[in-house]
């Protein structure tokens, strides 16, 4: 399976993201299936999530993450855009709470910070 592009809207501007199905097929599949989304994020510091309409068990979860990855963290059955440090971090890399399945990367995650707090995150297909 080749890489999906996907594209992330938060209050209406697009960031470009790429799937990574070879790292995590099923949680890629999963995603693709239940798009589009749409719903008004949670901002944990440099993260923000929504819920999902899906729960996949971890695929190769890890809690090594930079900014840009785009996660899904199983026990919450959201789906996580890391853009900078969280208040599990100690640095400037951002830590999940709990390890977390990478689907793929957001291009321009530098820019998210300045549109914060965020009403709507649109998650769509193609780009």
């Amino acid at each position: 399976m080749e890489s999906e592009n996907i594209t992330i809207l938060l209050d209406g501007t697009p960031f470009s993201c790429r799937l990574d199905p070879v790292r995590s097929p099923q949680t890629v599949e999963a995603l693709l299936d239940a798009l589009p989304l749409s719903a008004r994020p949670v901002q944990w510091g440099g993260e923000l999530y929504i819920d999902v309409p899906f729960h996949r068990d971890p695929e190769r979860a890890t809690t090594d993450l930079h900014p840009g990855d785009i996660a899904y963290w199983p026990p919450g059955d959201v789906l996580c855009v890391f853009f900078g440090a969280t208040p599990a971090s100690t640095g400037d890399r951002p830590v999940p709470a709990s390890p977390v399945t990478v689907v793929g990367s957001l291009e321009g995650y530098g820019r998210i910070a300045r549109l914060c707090p965020v009403a709507v995150m649109d998650v769509r297909g193609g780009t």
